[in-house]
């Protein structure tokens, strides 16, 4: 008998599965016998060969035995079908993620096979002030691929990180818009208003924003963003100078992808958005100023076979305590005589609106215009005269908090409403209106690009000289009243000019003749001067506020004269295109006002 020869180490799959069973092979279901590779020492014509029992013998290399594969494929190993037919494994590729230059974060690598598509990996690369938007294959390069996206080609591959700047938040306003800038600051504004001399590029913003006001998420027109500049369909904001809701507005968006639809995962009821517009600073930075905080009210979705659109009308936060979309008083709402005018307001903006969030988050700010001053009360005391000097009621049935606010305001003849940074502001109608504190946000000329045109009204039928007011009759006491009037001899409207152009205003809620005199006083200017009304058309200028004032230089006209105009609102798109119009009145020549006693 011959001896087996030692030719070798065993495979990997046999030192694994040293049975009997792992030596019997099949061939079609059947166990077979098979040849191995030994032949015995001595050069005998025999071969060993395994039997179908898992035993092995020698046997003349003339029989029929079957062959079993030297090699083990793993069972994870891809196999692919050629196109002559022949088969073979497939080849890997080594796909790389590199952070790039400027980004921070570990090199990753990952396996994909020839002929499976390769799902590409999500952010996880990091960079100060940017985020990861997709990927590049080159470091600094143009994006190739989406996060998340989809790699077929065979073939190794490196990416990079490719960034998106994060749009910064707005500065914190300034008190008043148009005041003298100090600091860092005071360069950006002076940028700002010298860009508005040249073809500028406007920058829209839209902040959706979280209930405590921080943002949700934005969107910007920046042609250098990923929206190129499109995602704003239309859009408008309109302001004017009144008490309650000063601003409104409209978005109509690009919504192909749904991806603005209104619902409470997105775009919720009750979710304040801000508007921010500014343009790009000469060294390419972007500068904002705030326009507003609003609410939408009755938006629409709008679908045709080319394009799919979603329109938010918004309105100012005033929205949400006149009743329109929330404010409406559980019960009726008293303030009694006494009562600081400002606290009332302040403690119904704190309410919880049952969500654990107040019904204002923004701490209003209130004037101290009327500090330290006093008014006699009708039973001959004297009080404070932010002190309430009779008992408002505000009633259950139909009542809000904005009734509560514009009680108070009435009660010291103030402005009352939202402001451009969304804050609720009581301010005095009273202040001189000429006052050299009131800022003057631009001087146009005629002879400047920035002036399209100006087309001037006046209302001469709407003048007055003689002002009376009188306040509400109540049983116990006499009848309050306050007049005032023109008497001024440098005035073109004084009585002694043109005759006594008298007019008499009921005042609901005056009480004193401290109210009613300082009514008259503050109608009597603003009345007796020649309505001069002016609508200004011009470029887009993201300064202009109500209340304030522009200038226009008239070098139509001899010696080139200044006119001055309070600005009562505006009317600006919100695209990149589009002009803006300024309503104004003319402020010149007030008069000094004459307070006298009524009848006379």
């Amino acid at each position: 008998m011959c001896a087996k020869a030692i030719d070798g180490a065993k495979l990997e799959y046999f030192e694994q599965n040293s049975s009997k069973e792992a030596l019997i092979a099949y061939l079609n279901g059947a166990a077979a016998n098979w040849w191995t590779r030994t032949q015995p020492d001595t050069g005998a014509t025999t071969v060993w060969y395994q039997d179908t029992a898992g035993s092995g013998g020698w046997a003349a290399q003339t029989e029929s035995k079957g062959i079993r594969p030297a090699f083990i494929v793993k069972s994870d190993t891809k196999v692919i079908k050629n196109a002559d037919g022949s088969y073979s494994i497939a080849t890997t590729y080594v796909i790389t993620y590199l952070p790039g230059m400027n980004g921070t974060g570990t090199a990753q690598s990952v396996t994909k096979n020839q002929g499976e598509p390769l799902t590409l990996s999500g952010a996880i690369f990091g960079r100060d002030g940017y985020t990861q938007v997709g990927w590049a294959t080159t470091d600094g390069g143009e994006k190739a691929y989406d996060l998340g996206g989809t790699y077929t080609t065979d073939a190794a591959a490196t990416f990079y990180p490719v960034w998106q700047k994060n749009a910064p938040q707005p500065p914190t306003p300034d008190p008043t818009p148009g005041y003298v800038y100090a600091g860092e600051h005071a360069e950006r504004v002076r940028d700002y208003l010298a860009q508005l001399r040249t073809p500028f590029t406007k920058l829209c913003r839209i902040r959706f924003l979280q209930p405590d006001g921080s943002t949700a998420f934005a969107l910007d027109n920046n042609p250098l963003g990923r929206r190129n500049g499109t995602f704003i369909q239309e859009g408008s904001i309109t302001c004017n100078l009144q008490n309650g809701q000063r601003r409104t507005a409209s978005i109509t968006l690009s919504n192909v992808d749904a991806e603005y639809d209104y619902n409470v995962n997105n775009i919720w009821f009750g979710q304040q958005v801000a508007i921010d517009e500014g343009l790009i600073l000469s060294d390419g930075s972007e500068y904002y100023i705030q326009q507003g905080v609003f609410y939408i009210q009755e938006p629409q979705e709008t679908m045709n076979p080319n394009l799919r659109t979603m329109t938010y009308p918004l309105v100012d936060k005033w929205a949400y305590i006149d009743g329109s979309l929330f404010g409406r008083l559980e019960a009726t709402y008293d303030v009694p005589v006494g009562t600081n005018i400002f606290e009332p307001v302040a403690a119904l903006l704190k309410l919880d609106k049952g969500n654990g969030y107040p019904i204002d988050h923004v701490t209003p700010v209130f004037t101290n215009y009327y500090n330290g001053k006093t008014q006699a009360l009708p039973d001959g005391t004297t009080a404070a005269l932010t002190d309430s000097p009779y008992t408002l009621r505000v009633d259950s049935d139909d009542g809000t908090i904005a009734d509560v606010a514009l009680g108070m305001a009435e009660m010291v003849n103030a402005w009352v409403g939202y402001d451009q940074t969304g804050t609720f502001r009581m301010e005095p109608s009273q202040d001189d209106i000429v006052d050299t504190d009131k800022p003057i946000l631009w001087q146009f000329s005629m002879d400047e690009a920035q002036l399209l045109g100006a087309t001037y009204t006046v209302k001469n039928t709407e003048v007055f000289n003689d002002y009376i007011v009188l306040g509400e009759q109540t049983d116990n006491y006499p009848q309050a009243s306050g007049r005032a009037q023109n008497l001024d001899p440098s005035s073109d409207t004084n009585i002694n000019l043109i005759g006594r152009k008298t007019y008499r205003e009921a005042a609901s809620g005056y009480y004193t003749a401290t109210q009613c005199r300082d009514l008259a006083e503050w109608k009597l200017k603003r009345t007796t001067v020649l309505q001069k009304a002016v609508s200004i058309q011009c470029i887009q200028m993201m300064h202009i506020f109500e209340n304030s004032l522009v200038e226009i230089v008239r070098t139509d006209k001899p010696s080139s004269p200044v006119e001055r105009h309070l600005i009562q609102g505006f009317t600006r798109p919100l695209t990149s295109n589009g002009t803006m119009t300024i309503n104004a009145v003319s402020v010149a020549d007030f008069p000094i006002a004459t307070i006298t006693s009524w009848p006379k």
